[in-house]
């Protein structure tokens, strides 16, 4: 139940962070058409590769999540009412390593 919570939070915080790229690339795409000097028109490559590089990311670790948790369903499912089964925390290390990445790259 704890981790099925904390997929949760972690998807709710991925799908913020997308929602903020989408407001900054309505925001680049404004300023590409009113720009036109190339330093403008370079930076403003540059952000929008960043913010293709940071999407894929999360779209990776949400399919990533999706998995595990489809995971965590079925040990849950396979459980008797008494049965005592301990969900392996390594199963999502990675993700959480994912996450901190994902985070540390939205702030730069």
């Amino acid at each position: 139940m704890v981790h099925h919570f904390r997929y949760r939070l972690w998807i709710a915080e991925m799908n913020l962070h997308i929602n903020i790229m989408r407001i900054f690339d309505d925001y680049i795409a404004e300023l590409n058409s009113k720009k036109n000097e190339p330093a403008v028109k370079k930076g403003i490559e540059k952000f929008q590769r960043q913010f293709l590089k940071l999407r894929k990311e999360i779209d990776e670790l949400r399919h990533e999540m999706h998995l595990s948790k489809m995971t965590l369903a079925a040990y849950s499912k396979e459980l008797k009412a008494n049965e005592k089964k301990v969900f392996p925390k390594t199963e999502h290390a990675d993700l959480k390593k994912g996450i901190r990445h994902t985070r540390l790259n939205s702030i730069r």
